[in-house]
């Protein structure tokens, strides 16, 4: 990931903001409520939260307040009549069998105790192991949120889904 000056993260944030009210009243205009666009925007945002500090969320396990932060959008978003995203749900919700699914559940268990080997070198190994795994789940999720955020793109003319463009 690259590194941004803070001329260039506010510039960022501040063209985030505005892509969200764009996008907002594109959604509302082709058939979605405000306070599903709203709830949409909130999703995209926390994705890219946890996509940003996806290295701190390996290192030290802040898996809580993301996690139950998504937990509860994606409620949210399902009591406003919008599917959920899958797997943050009943999976019975889904629009399509074959898209991939978040398993927030299955989140839990990558911070539970590792039982780590006496031998420095062995445990340097599993921690680096534990660190691999633990980052391609969130990864995972990261691209399976962007997975439904273009759906709902495809099915509202928004573009709340990233492209990817601005990544280093």
């Amino acid at each position: 990931m690259a590194y941004l000056n803070k001329a260039q993260y506010d510039y960022r944030r501040e063209s985030a903001a505005a892509r969200n009210i764009s996008n907002e009243e594109i959604a509302v205009q082709n058939g979605m409520t405000e306070k599903q666009a709203e709830l949409i925007s909130e999703l995209a945002a926390q994705r890219h939260e946890m996509h940003c500090y996806i290295d701190r969320l390996v290192c030290d396990g802040s898996y809580d307040k993301i996690g139950e932060t998504l937990a509860l959008t994606n409620e949210e978003i399902k009591m406003s009549g919008l599917p959920p995203v899958c797997g943050l749900d009943d999976l019975s919700h889904c629009l399509s069998e074959t898209m991939a699914y978040i398993d927030i559940d299955d989140l839990d268990l990558l911070f539970e105790t590792v039982q780590f080997p006496d031998d420095d070198d062995e445990r340097e190994q599993k921690i680096a192991e534990e660190s691999e795994r633990i980052y391609d789940e969130w990864e995972n999720l990261n691209g399976n949120i962007e997975k439904y955020l273009a759906m709902i793109d495809a099915k509202y003319g928004t573009h709340w889904c990233p492209t990817g463009a601005l990544r280093v």
